[in-house]
């Protein structure tokens, strides 16, 4: 079960079946940062957040773990 507010991304991104390669090339995050940030050792800025609630289309605070809703 996914339970820290960094794990929804990767929550979010195994429900569309997207790789953290697939979600890199299509967000332009780099992948190690991306890995990073699934496992909480870097912060999501507030622009990738941007990038990652427009691309799963929630709001950020469903992918921060603010809220259950999307």
């Amino acid at each position: 079960m996914f339970d820290s507010k960094n794990n929804r991304i990767c929550e979010l991104r195994l429900k569309n079946k997207m790789t953290q390669t697939d979600l890199a090339r299509i967000s332009k995050i780099e992948r190690t940062n991306l890995a990073r940030i699934e496992k909480g050792q870097r912060a999501l800025t507030l622009e990738n957040a941007w990038k990652l609630a427009d691309i799963f289309e929630v709001s950020i605070d469903y992918l921060v773990g603010r809220i259950d809703y999307k």
